[in-house]
């Protein structure tokens, strides 16, 4: 093994896989978040107080938008701290990705087809999010940039960006300055990215094996002021620019070495093993909460008035909820469906 790569492996230590594994459940729950933005469709118009929608536009775009960003970064983190061949890694990549997302899709598409089918059930999935229309809708429900199960665009777009890794790495290795034009490149949306639902799929990626292969740890010996402050100016800049896309990766990044040192702190408290252990859940999260969360979303707004506090309650309190039932549904499985389980998650622990 070249001595490049030998530095490369000791990029991840201890403390920081403890970090990264708290990180996952911390931005999982953000992109639990993120999609709780959504009105489901009701027999009923809902009207959405501007107190309640400037509250759910900060946390869904101004806050919670580091998390997928995160992943990519934290995917090209995992992958380029050890040594790998492009056909090992894309076997590895058909468990854990593939096969999850041809699983999960199935199971929805399924379960749409069977409360369909009952009159009891039907109009309660008559939305056309849920609709599947001949040979021609089951192949987009799996091949569409958008599945039917939406928020395993990130899993689409994570897998093509693996078929590219090997090629990314040997440019990392050789021409690095053209690596890191290439992420302004993508970034300032100067070079279009083909293939992908989002285009940063590639430059985070390609960003965290820069970080791994020149053992770069931006976070290191920054005091947790300038942490706090760097976020939350990232964040105001966020807001005051709109959409945010010039400077996105500024708020990413600030974004990212917040919530590690948010996580470095989970890790040294009474919490941190429980922490941990819910943390092995956070696929099992991504995988199911999604759908699951629209429905009972739809019975509590047809039960409950839809006031000021009502909304902004559901809007905070439910995407804990759900992730707290989905936790006690990974435990369950893991212990009693512990090969489903495996299969469902791609192989992960």
């Amino acid at each position: 093994m070249r001595i490049a790569e030998k530095e490369r492996s000791k990029y991840i230590d201890a403390d920081m896989s403890q970090r990264l594994h708290i990180m996952k459940l911390i931005l999982m729950i953000m992109v639990v978040y993120g999609h709780s933005y959504a009105l489901p469709k009701l027999s009923f118009d809902i009207q959405v107080p501007e107190l309640v929608e400037n509250c759910k536009n900060i946390v869904r775009y101004d806050i919670c938008s580091v998390a997928v960003p995160s992943f990519f970064l934290i995917s090209g983190i995992l992958l380029f701290s050890k040594s790998f061949n492009w056909a090992e890694n894309m076997k590895k990549k058909v468990k854990s990705i593939l096969i999850p997302y041809f699983i999960i899709n199935t199971f929805w598409i399924v379960f749409f087809k069977l409360m369909q089918a009952f009159e009891s059930t039907k109009a309660y999935f008559s939305d056309e999010a849920y609709q599947i229309y001949g040979v021609e809708g089951l192949l987009r429900a799996y091949l569409d940039p958008i599945p039917l199960y939406y928020p395993f665009w990130f899993l689409r777009d994570l897998f093509i960006v693996n078929v590219f890794a090997k090629i990314l790495d040997i440019l990392i290795e050789r021409v690095p300055a053209i690596a890191v034009i290439l992420i302004f490149a993508i970034e300032l949306h100067v070079l279009p990215v083909p293939f992908v639902s989002d285009s940063r799929a590639f430059s985070l990626f390609l960003l965290g094996g820069i970080l791994v292969r020149y053992r770069i740890k931006i976070w290191r010996r920054i005091p947790l002021w300038i942490v706090i402050t760097g976020y939350v100016m990232a964040i105001v800049i966020k807001i005051l620019s709109g959409s945010g896309e010039e400077t996105m990766i500024l708020y990413v990044i600030c974004g990212f070495i917040f919530w590690y040192e948010m996580a470095g702190i989970i890790a040294k408290s009474r919490l941190s093993s429980k922490i941990l252990k819910c943390a092995d859940f956070s696929f099992f999260i991504y995988a199911f909460h999604e759908y699951y969360e629209a429905m009972i979303k739809k019975v509590i707004m047809s039960v409950l008035p839809q006031n000021t506090y009502i909304q902004l309650a559901e809007f905070f309190i439910l995407p804990l909820i759900i992730s707290c039932i989905c936790i006690v549904v990974g435990v369950f499985m893991k212990r009693w469906l512990n090969p489903m389980y495996r299969l469902i998650c791609g192989g992960r622990n």
